[in-house]
């Protein structure tokens, strides 16, 4: 194994006749640029209460419009590109039925009938609706509207709900597990304990933190902030091929410099088939995460995503790699520095082949299209990778400045004079 000391090779000989890449740099991104005027979102919340159930417990309208509530949650994790300024607290009026008769009606029933009893209300005016009940039974969304009892008046749960109503699904981890068969029974549903459109599964895990109204937090991870077109593509990097060290802004730091996220194809068969990489910090929304960590997630072709668990996941900490052998890709956590909110990987070929004496027209780095010369195979393995050495010799000078293993494929690696 190679050290990331600097090393110059001279020249390398390999007696008997074995991998990907190119041009290593460091993709940076400037600080944010002007912010995408606000789309407004006014929400109508309704309170109602069941025929039999008088009692009108004290609801906060902070709750809804305040910064620790649902209006700074979605100011802050939209970078300004969602506003619920002209949201209002109405009611509260009384449903048509008991609370045994409601138990027996859908999420979707109720919340209809709190619009039907909310006579003075002008539903044309606001976005959606969210339906506030007087006593427990039951809490969750329905057609993009949203019913909460008292058991569920707090950030985690009322923000998922809404994200649902903003076109959100729920988020996904890679492990197969059926963590909630009761509300979602598909494999990694609720997976993701970095993503509120996890609550209140969260794999198990516990990602919020006492807030001002409650459980609070976590953010939504960078495939669903992409997904509703909260990323600005000049935050957003993709890589190409070579070798890349890319710097990376805390998704819930955007001020800092550096991408929000990097995309990493590697289906050439099908473009919407790739990995994205994203930073977290232990702050704001975030501050109830274990730690600061970067994160890797599997866009499908069917347009859901999955946090990756395998392969050292989910939390990527400084010196760890992703390999994706089958694939032949290879993320790599140099370092996470928490005062300037950024952190950086390499991203590169986990395996390239060099053949000096390989003549052919068509060089891709692997074993039966190798490149030809050293420079090609460092430009292109990723940090921890594996340069693999087919066969020939050549008198090359080139810099080795990344930590990666150098094999020859049935003979032995000679380097210096």
């Amino acid at each position: 194994m190679v050290t990331p000391s600097l090393l110059t090779v001279v020249s390398l000989f390999v007696p008997l006749g074995a991998p990907t890449g190119a041009v290593t740099g460091t993709a940076m991104a400037s600080s944010p640029s002007s912010p995408v005027p606000a789309r407004t979102t006014p929400w109508a919340v309704i309170k109602c209460k069941f025929s039999d159930q008088p009692q009108e417990p004290t609801f906060d309208p902070a709750f809804i419009t305040g910064a620790d509530g649902m209006s700074g949650y979605w100011q802050d994790v939209s970078y300004g590109q969602i506003s619920l300024d002209g949201s209002a607290v109405y009611g509260w009026y009384t449903l048509p039925f008991t609370l045994a008769e409601g138990q027996k009606k859908t999420r979707g029933q109720r919340i209809d009938a709190c619009i039907a009893a909310a006579t003075d209300v002008d539903f044309s005016q606001y976005y959606s609706v969210i339906a506030i009940l007087n006593a427990q039974i039951d809490s969750g969304s329905a057609g993009g509207r949203v019913v909460l009892d008292p058991l569920a008046w707090f950030v985690s749960f009322a923000a998922h709900e809404m994200g649902h109503g903003y076109g959100l699904d729920h988020s996904f981890d890679d492990s197969g597990v059926v963590y909630d068969p009761g509300s979602d029974g598909r494999p990694g549903a609720y997976g993701d304990g970095w993503d509120i459109m996890s609550a209140m599964t969260f794999a198990g895990s516990n990602p919020t933190f006492a807030g001002r109204f409650g459980a609070s937090g976590p953010g939504l991870n960078a495939p669903n902030l992409d997904k509703l077109g909260w990323l600005a593509a000049n935050r957003v990097v993709t890589w190409d091929g070579p070798s890349q060290t890319i710097n990376l802004a805390a998704l819930n730091h955007p001020e800092a410099s550096g991408y929000l996220m990097a995309k990493v194809p590697f289906d050439a068969a099908n473009p919407n088939h790739y990995y994205t990489v994203e930073f977290r910090r232990q702050t704001g929304w975030d501050k109830g995460i274990p730690q600061d960590t970067v994160l890797i997630h599997e866009v499908r072709p069917d347009g859901l995503f999955y946090l990756i668990r395998a392969n050292g996941g989910p939390e990527r900490l400084p010196g760890q790699t992703f390999h994706d052998v089958t694939n032949n890709v290879a993320i790599t956590v140099l370092n996470m520095d928490s005062t300037s909110s950024t952190a950086t990987v390499n991203i590169g070929r986990d395996e390239v082949w060099v053949d000096f004496n390989y003549r052919g027209s068509t060089k891709l780095g692997t074993f039966d299209f190798p490149y030809t010369t050293l420079a090609e195979g460092l430009n292109t393995v990723a940090y921890g990778g594996t340069l693999k050495i087919k066969a020939g010799s050549r008198n090359e000078t080139a810099i080795i400045n990344k930590r990666m293993r150098i094999e020859a494929y049935g003979g032995t690696v000679t380097i210096g004079r």
